[in-house]
């Protein structure tokens, strides 16, 4: 929260983006409704989804409260202030800066500001790599030792499953950073191919699953919230999909370019 104020406030105040044209006249471009092209908006769209690519988490959350009752109270507050949040945020840095938004954004504001939003978000990037690192190498963990009698003891075989299962999923996440060098692809890709089926499709799927074994009744209602979870499925898929597409034609755009750097190499994959 400090590091993303610290950027919206540094935008605001300076004469122009850091990106912009140094001298002369200079526009931002910002509009409220534009019209990119399909897939270019596809794309973007799949970055903006990756935002919210926790979802899945939550029910490694509830699935470990003493009481899931308090959950939702929980989950609707932290939602809403999340979404508020992104929402002021990201309006504020694309007003000032629109077409000269680095990726990623906290690099808006010029080489000094970037050292300074990076240092204060640096504890924040660290906790939440390690949670993105624990709960797949908990889901893998779970999945190969139900069955065993290691599972819950604190034996060699028990040891050696979990350290394999969370660097094997540190190692897998890092392949994938640097295979596609430029940042705002690499969202792109994540977000359409992962983060919209993860974030909106399966939990619509799970109500569509459940709703039948619940024995409720059939009411107006209830066929309402059905069809809304079908047509959620739907065009998740088509997002994903066509999102996919997208990201690609971008990260191929970026390698005629030039603008892309070599994949695992140490230069600067902000664009």
């Amino acid at each position: 929260m400090s590091s993303v104020i610290t950027l919206a406030v540094a935008v605001g105040v300076q004469d122009r983006p850091a990106a912009a044209p140094k001298d002369g006249p200079w526009e931002s471009g910002f509009r409220v409704v534009a019209s990119p092209p399909f897939f270019d908006g596809v794309a973007a769209l799949g970055a903006a989804v990756f935002s919210f690519a926790g979802a899945p988490n939550f029910l490694n959350i509830v699935a470990e409260m003493r009481n899931p009752r308090d959950y939702p109270r929980a989950l609707v507050i932290c939602q809403i202030f999340t979404l508020v949040t992104y929402l002021i945020i990201g309006s504020v840095v694309y007003h000032f800066c629109e077409a000269y938004v680095a990726s990623p954004a906290l690099g808006s504001a010029g080489p000094l500001m970037k050292k300074v939003c990076y240092g204060l978000a640096l504890p924040g990037l660290i906790v939440s790599a390690v949670l993105c690192t624990h709960f797949p190498g908990k889901f893998l963990f779970v999945r190969l030792m139900r069955n065993s009698k290691h599972f819950a003891r604190n034996t060699i075989p028990h040891r050696l499953a979990w350290g394999g299962c969370v660097i094997g999923s540190a190692v897998i996440s890092f392949i994938i950073a640097e295979a596609v060098p430029v940042f705002s692809d690499l969202l792109s890709i994540l977000g359409s191919l992962i983060s919209i089926p993860l974030a909106i499709g399966i939990e619509s799927w799970i109500y569509i699953w459940l709703c039948p074994k619940q024995g409720r009744r059939l009411t107006p209602w209830t066929y309402a919230v059905y069809g809304l979870n079908v047509f959620i499925v739907l065009v998740s898929a088509m997002v994903a999909l066509s999102g996919l597409v997208g990201a690609c034609i971008s990260v191929r755009n970026h390698v005629k370019s030039g603008q892309m750097s070599v994949p695992f190499s140490c230069g600067d994959n902000s664009i």
